[in-house]
């Protein structure tokens, strides 16, 4: 499973979380928040990571979302739904 978490990159929660993932053989990356994206206009919504689909992703998990988490829950609900 490749696993995204939003909001920790290097701190020692995300690194206990990464840690733990990886010996059950899931693969574990973290983010900024900043490093989001989404793309859209009247027939397109792409929400990506440094440009990059989030197709590759079967968990993101939101952690910290700060001024922008309401873009981001729309998102997430999006995603869900479809």
């Amino acid at each position: 499973m490749h696993i995204l978490i939003v909001g920790l990159t290097k701190d020692p929660q995300f690194l206990r979380i990464k840690e733990e993932g990886e010996k059950r053989g899931h693969s574990v990356e973290g983010c900024y928040v900043s490093e989001l994206t989404v793309y859209s206009d009247t027939s397109t919504f792409e929400p990506t990571l440094r440009g990059k689909s989030f197709g590759e992703y079967d968990l993101i998990y939101f952690w910290a979302l700060g001024k922008r988490r309401w873009e981001w829950y729309a998102t997430a609900d999006f995603l869900n739904k479809t």
